[in-house]
């Protein structure tokens, strides 16, 4: 909680004094638009990894799931759904998409109701319990040497 604690601190100097804005408009336009595909295919394969249209395969990485799989058809079903209504302009395409796929996964048994909200049983192992000087400890330190990477 320390670390996470001076972090917060750190981005917001950084903002504080604009450095943050340098850096960004620093960056060349053709990379920041790289970036944000990469993170786009990373969001899309973890999206087709956790709808079973990809698995894992040790010879090739990734290959093909059971395409006739309920959860398969859900994630086609609510992929279509959004590019449908994104199309037409329908600002509220991707919840539609969700209370539309969530309820028919609940009529086919794949989805388990909870309840509307579950807490945590208690709160009180993480609030207030930040530890300023302990987050200095050097036990992670190995992380951001060059040679881990």
């Amino acid at each position: 909680m320390g670390a996470i604690f001076w972090g917060a601190v750190g981005l917001l100097l950084l903002t504080i004094f604009r450095v943050r804005y340098w850096m960004i408009a620093n960056i060349p336009v053709s990379l920041r638009v790289g970036i944000t595909s990469g993170i786009g295919l990373f969001i899309g394969m973890m999206g087709l990894k956790n709808a079973g249209v990809i698995v894992a395969n040790p010879e090739t990485l990734v290959s093909i799931g059971n395409l006739t799989s309920h959860s398969v058809l859900l994630g086609v079903l609510g992929f279509f759904i959004i590019a449908i209504l994104a199309s037409r302009n329908i600002h509220a395409a991707v919840l539609v998409s969700i209370i539309v796929t969530t309820l028919l996964g609940w009529m086919m048994g794949d989805v388990h109701y909870n309840g509307i909200v579950s807490a945590p049983p208690s709160v009180t192992s993480v609030v207030g319990h930040v530890d300023l000087a302990g987050s200095f400890n050097l036990g992670l330190a190995g992380l951001f040497s060059p040679s881990c990477w």
